[in-house]
């Protein structure tokens, strides 16, 4: 596999090319890491290609053999991002030039694959802007985000001593670590159907400390979470029962004291998903799948879409069964599996985008 990056030219959306053979190609490397969410490594070749740094935005196109040959002939495929430099006025490399959006319509590309994101890049920048696109897979966005970053730091009295590194991007986040004099500080942006997860956290911290410490700045307008090392090893990783049931046991209490605040969460913008809310849903998540996946290659056959339109009744009547022991609605983490640390000082449960108030 092979990572192409389209670094777009941040005055008119052309791209910084080099020469392949008789056509272009763009930037490009064999990565060791192919979780397509993580970015870091991506920013770490570029710098070593390019000698300056840039921001990755997104993963514009994966392909593999059946769709396209790498342009060194390789037949195991890749894939296409876009990213941004982080100086505007950063000089090309002896071996690359920027190529305007004007010109880049008529370059003739070593695969066609790459043609194909740089064409489909043109498009939309041409269209302007596509409120579809996260906030962070927009050019100028990682300007805005470093400069509230920074100023966090300062008013708690931190100073970064390093860059700021990129570590995800993806559809639901992009999260970036920073080194500073108090040690390592993460930011983080979710989507805005997320956005209460700084708030969510920051209340977290206040009435049920054991589970979280405090983040250090949260701006619940945009999403936007800065946070300390919260440092300590993956509870999933353990193979102590003793920790699990530690762990467990002090979420399970928290759950059980803040039963009686459930509408407390629901104003900080937890979703309700609350049993009653449930049995609204089942009926739109049954149709929605099979608008999504029915008669799609690999999708769902229409025997497959009966046995789903089948289960309505069925999760209907599991939800009854379980109002009928009277529990009350609860905050759920709703993604516990890999967001626990555990350390000399207790635990820490991260990552509270999936959070709602539901049945425990």
């Amino acid at each position: 596999m092979r990572y192409y990056i389209l670094i777009a030219h941040p005055a008119d959306g052309g791209a910084l090319l080099q020469r392949d053979g008789d056509g272009w190609t763009l930037p490009n490397f064999a990565p060791r890491i192919t979780d397509a969410r993580r970015v870091g490594h991506i920013n770490d070749e570029m710098r070593r290609q390019l000698g300056w740094d840039v921001f990755t935005l997104r993963c514009a196109l994966s392909y593999d053999s059946r769709d396209s040959q790498d342009a060194d002939g390789e037949g195991d495929g890749g894939r296409v991002y876009i990213a941004e430099p982080v100086d505007a006025d950063a000089p090309p490399p002896a071996n690359m030039r920027w190529v305007s959006s004007a010109e880049l319509a008529s370059v003739r590309f070593a695969a066609p694959a790459i043609g194909a994101a740089v064409a489909a890049w043109l498009a939309e920048r041409a269209a302007g802007a596509d409120d579809r696109r996260a906030a962070w897979q927009v050019p100028g966005w990682h300007a805005d985000a470093s400069e509230w970053i920074h100023a966090r730091l300062d008013e708690i009295g931190l100073q970064a001593v390093a860059p700021l590194r990129q570590e995800r991007a993806w559809a639901l986040s992009c999260t970036m670590r920073v080194a500073t004099s108090g040690g390592n500080v993460y930011f983080k942006a979710t989507p805005p159907f997320m956005a209460h997860e700084g708030a969510v956290m920051q209340a977290v911290s206040e009435r049920c400390p054991e589970l979280l410490p405090p983040p250090l700045a949260v701006d619940a307008r945009r999403g936007w979470l800065l946070m300390p090392d919260y440092g300590g090893e993956m509870l999933h990783e353990s193979a102590d029962i003793a920790r699990w049931e530690e762990a467990l046991i002090l979420y399970a209490r928290a759950q059980a004291r803040q039963a009686a605040h459930a509408g407390e969460w629901l104003a900080l913008g937890c979703p309700d998903r609350g049993l009653a809310r449930m049995v609204g849903l089942i009926d739109p998540l049954i149709a929605s799948a099979e608008r999504l996946l029915g008669g799609k290659p690999d999708g769902l056959s229409q025997a497959e879409i009966g046995r789903l339109r089948a289960l309505t009744m069925r999760l209907k009547l599991m939800c009854a069964r379980l109002a009928q022991y009277g529990l009350p609605r609860a905050l759920v983490h709703g993604d516990l599996g890999g967001n626990i640390l555990m350390s000399d000082k207790g635990y820490a449960f991260f990552d509270w985008t999936d959070v709602c108030v539901t049945h425990p």
